[in-house]
């Protein structure tokens, strides 16, 4: 079973606050269609409607308990849109351009550097940016008598412009250059974390879950298949395999992250179960045992294990807390097999005082 990836810390940011992100804009696009309403002389009338239509995005994603994001994705690019053809318009035939849909522009734009990939971040820049901001004016030059005042003015917003755009493209390739090596670094990290045959958590890796959980009201149940030498002599290391991956999915069924369960030895998994009682746990440790002596396993037919149950007691430490488990183990495989037992509550090893 491959292991689920986690996603790169400005992946889940952007996620996690896409709404917010998309409420900051449109309330920001929002202000500036209303002051171009009431100020601007590049026809008001076209900003009000604007600025109606950025009030109710923003609404709408304010007031939603649980909005469509990418509903309201693909409207704030319509009006971005809307808005590049409408300053191509006014430049071609109703001047002057209004320089409040630039900073609208620039807003949607840099938007689209924090919440989309690094291709499509590229094309909104190319589209809302080329479209919306440097063709009204290159149309001024065709469509208008300039002064050589006008002309100067003209070129310096498109040196502004053009660096801006350049920023942008700059900030959304460096982002996404960290995605790659974020996940790539989160990638090495879940390999050293997991058995590659099972998929499960490695020992390693379950050692360092253990140490967290010893402090609550946590169960270990450490498996062991029963007579597994015999399957892999009888039918074979490759359907020997095939069960250890089957037995680490039904494990793992029976948890709330799959990072619960560890492939702690050759034939062996432990389970963690944390802020567990005891009384659960041996619930959830007979529970496996009969699920996994009912499940038809192919190759094999059936399978059983045996389980130790023990819970965690306070100060003890993780080798005493395992040794504990195992020795339950152990009690369930002299006792014949395919059952469940638990843990005293003293062990040797916690007398000792022995540490991890």
């Amino acid at each position: 079973m491959p292991p689920v990836l986690p996603s790169p810390p400005s992946s889940v940011f952007v996620q996690r606050f896409k709404k917010p992100l998309y409420q900051t804009v449109t309330l920001f696009a929002f202000l500036v269609c209303l002051l171009g309403a009431f100020f601007s002389r590049s026809h008001p009338q076209v900003y009000g409607w604007m600025a109606v239509l950025f009030l109710g995005s923003n609404l709408y994603l304010t007031f939603s308990k649980e909005p469509n994001i990418r509903l309201a994705e693909r409207l704030n690019l319509l009006l971005g849109t809307l808005l590049c053809w409408y300053q191509i318009y006014t430049a071609s035939f109703l001047n002057p351009v209004g320089l409040e849909g630039f900073f609208v522009m620039f807003a949607m734009t840099s938007l689209s550097v924090v919440a989309f990939s690094y291709h499509r971040a590229l094309q909104v820049i190319a589209v809302q940016a080329g479209v919306g901001i440097l063709a009204p004016w290159v149309t001024d030059l065709f469509f208008n008598v300039l002064t050589g005042r006008e002309w100067l003015y003209i070129f310096s917003m498109e040196a502004i412009v053009l660096a801006c755009v350049v920023l942008q493209t700059a900030v959304a390739w460096f982002k996404a250059q960290f995605d790659q090596e974020e996940a790539r670094r989160l990638m090495l990290q879940e390999q050293a974390s997991t058995d590659p045959l099972t998929g499960a958590r490695n020992r390693r890796a379950m050692l360092e879950q253990l140490q967290a959980a010893q402090f609550e009201e946590s169960c270990l149940v450490l498996l062991d298949i029963d007579h597994f030498k015999r399957i892999n002599d009888q039918h074979g290391h490759n359907t020997g395999d095939d069960v250890l991956r089957e037995m680490a999915v039904l494990l793992q069924a029976h948890v709330q992250d799959p990072h619960q369960v560890s492939r702690w030895g050759g034939e062996e998994f432990l389970v963690l179960l944390p802020q567990t009682p005891v009384s659960d746990g041996l619930r959830i440790a007979e529970q496996i045992r009969l699920d996994l002596e009912r499940h038809d396993f192919p190759g094999v037919r059936q399978v059983t294990a045996s389980l130790g149950v023990a819970a965690a007691q306070p100060a003890e430490p993780v080798r005493a807390w395992i040794h504990r488990a195992d020795q339950a183990l152990y009690q369930a495989k002299r006792g014949g097999r395919n059952q469940v037992k638990l843990a005293g509550e003293t062990s040797e090893l916690m007398v000792s005082g022995l540490q991890v």
